[in-house]
């Protein structure tokens, strides 16, 4: 689970085409894994019903064949006891003459090599014995014995298991003529040699072989390796217990279970899985390239519908989208299309009208002539004259149409830096003049700065000039004021500086907040100009105002340099 939270939070936090192409691969290995186990228990079926088949016709074959061994072993033990030779012995031994010889000796010379030829006759065949009245005759390819001790059992046909062997009693009367003594012969078999497996039947194949009452007769395999329950009818073959098992009866009424392990048939899900190796590869690479199609069809078309409108987000001017189909993409990006349409038409008549209402406030602003600065400048001039100090009269009077020729501009709303820095230094000049030892003065600019290559609104410095003389230096007597005018790889920096009474820390915070409201004693052009500045230029222009009571006051305006050299 935490692998799937794991991979759910990464896709989360990826694009569109990483969530097409790992769901497409999630899916494909999901199909392909259903399709493995699939294959994979359709073969193991197929592989159990070849088994059951193949068993099938092994249990036939060694059907046939164990009746042939067992009629043969039958028919055998018939004619032994049919015998003349054997019938001419039991005749000597239930006529209880004196044999020439012991019978020991004369079963020995006339029986026994004649048994181990019929012994030859079947293969099956391990061992004879013939029990008579006092004697027990035991005759094999190798071996002969006589015993005296008979055994006690019930003389009737039948076959027995004895330990690890089948043996066939055939009963039969000494006194060919009376019936009051018989003997039986007892044929000894190896179940192997009847039960057995081919070199047909698959490795592992066991048999177990049950009598008419259902009692065990012969089963090759250990006990450890014998399943607990088998199913003891003639029923087709079944499959119990991990085990393939088929039920044959014999001729004589015996049952004969084959069964094998399901393991001989089951594939090894490796095997499985390194045989379809290369078919799982080609189905990644044809989901890949589905993927890429899927891609090209789909998902690129969003994307580029998310870009533009992302790029919208960021109050950047919209675009049409380059999406090109006849389906429902397609009409999303048509639909956009217009939009953007319709935004453009709608942001150029904004654009028209924020021009003409930045051109009336620019007017406005720089028509703001004050009346005293040309009353005390005239006064001053008069009281020069009066005193006959023709060069100070001349002076002001350049100084002064200087001054008004710059502020009036020819009526245009902009200016070069060096006009603006010219305006400038004749204010202060006059103000020089007018409070005489009052007021120091200085105009510092970087030598690298070409200030007739940038365009700046008209009269942005010297209403902060005047600003920082009234309500910064004339209050407190006496005081400096520095223009300065620096730059940097990206900025233009306009700073007027000076060293009067400051302003508290309330207007400070309320004018960078940009929540200040005019007061009388904090000077309309400051705040005018303020105003003035951020709604023409926007987020391209940074006022900053900086002030301590009792030491001074700065004010910066940054500038990008793109937006104002020509």
């Amino acid at each position: 689970m935490n692998i799937l939270q794991e991979l759910l939070k990464w896709l989360k936090n990826h694009s569109l085409k990483w969530k097409t192409l790992t769901t497409t691969i999630l899916l494909i290995l999901l199909v392909m894994m259903f399709i493995l186990i699939f294959l994979y228990n359709d073969s193991n079926r197929a592989l159990l019903d070849q088994g059951k088949i193949i068993l099938q016709n092994e249990a036939e074959k060694s059907r046939v064949d164990a009746d042939y061994k067992l009629n043969s072993v039958e028919d055998l033990g018939f004619r032994m006891i049919q015998d003349e030779q054997f019938g001419s012995f039991l005749s000597r031994y239930s006529a209880e003459e004196n044999f020439s010889q012991n019978p020991n000796t004369d079963f020995q010379i006339t029986m026994v090599a004649e048994i181990r030829g019929r012994i030859a006759e079947n293969s099956s065949i391990g061992s004879v014995e013939v029990f008579l009245e006092h004697d027990h005759f035991i005759i094999s390819k190798e071996h002969y014995i006589h015993k005296e001790k008979v055994e006690k059992v019930l003389p009737k046909y039948q076959w027995l298991k004895k330990q690890n062997q089948l043996c066939l009693i055939i009963p039969f009367n000494i006194f060919l003529e009376k019936n009051d003594k018989s003997g039986w012969l007892k044929v000894n078999i190896d179940p192997q040699t009847i039960f057995h497996i081919t070199n047909d039947q698959p490795e592992g194949n066991r048999i177990r072989v049950l009598d008419n009452k259902d009692s065990l007769l012969y089963e090759n395999m250990p006990d450890a390796a014998a399943p607990s329950k088998l199913p003891k009818s003639c029923s087709e073959s079944i499959i119990d217990q991990n085990l393939i098992v088929c039920t044959e009866k014999l001729s004589n009424g015996w049952k004969v279970l084959n069964f094998v392990s399901t393991k001989q048939y089951e594939l090894k899900f490796i095997n499985v899985l390194r045989r379809l190796l290369p078919i799982m590869f080609a189905i990644l690479l044809l989901g890949s390239l589905f993927t890429y199609l899927i891609s090209l069809w789909l998902v690129n078309p969003i994307v580029k519908l998310s870009k533009h409108i992302k790029a919208q987000n960021r109050l950047e001017l919209p675009q049409k989208a380059s999406v090109y189909s006849n389906d429902e993409v397609g009409d999303l990006a048509k639909s956009y299309n217009q939009l953007v349409e319709d935004m453009d038409e709608l942001f150029t008549k904004k654009q028209l009208e924020e021009k003409g209402r930045h051109e009336a406030e620019i007017s406005a602003f720089q028509s703001q002539i004050q009346p005293h600065f040309l009353y005390n400048t005239l006064a001053i001039i008069r009281w020069s004259a009066k005193k006959r100090d023709t060069p100070q009269v001349l002076k002001l009077v350049t100084d002064l149409s200087r001054y008004y020729r710059l502020v009036l501009a020819k009526g245009k709303n902009f200016a070069s830096l060096k006009d603006e820095l010219d305006l400038v230094y004749y204010y202060l000049e006059i103000q020089k003049v007018r409070f005489s030892d009052q007021l120091e003065a200085e105009i510092v600019i970087d030598p690298e700065i070409e200030s007739e290559n940038y365009y700046v609104l008209h009269r942005i410095l010297q209403p902060l000039v005047e600003n920082s003389l009234e309500h910064g230096i004339f209050p407190q007597g006496k005081g400096k004021i520095y223009v300065k005018v620096n730059q940097d790889e990206t900025y233009l920096y306009l700073s007027v500086i000076d060293d009067g009474i400051g302003a508290s820390p309330e207007i400070v915070s309320e004018i960078n907040q940009g929540s200040f409201e005019p007061r009388e004693e904090s000077g309309f052009s400051l705040v005018c100009i303020i105003q003035t500045l951020k709604s023409y230029y926007q987020d391209q222009v940074k006022v900053t105002f900086e002030s301590i009571q009792g030491e001074g006051t700065i004010i910066e305006i940054r500038l990008k340099k793109r937006i104002i050299k020509r």
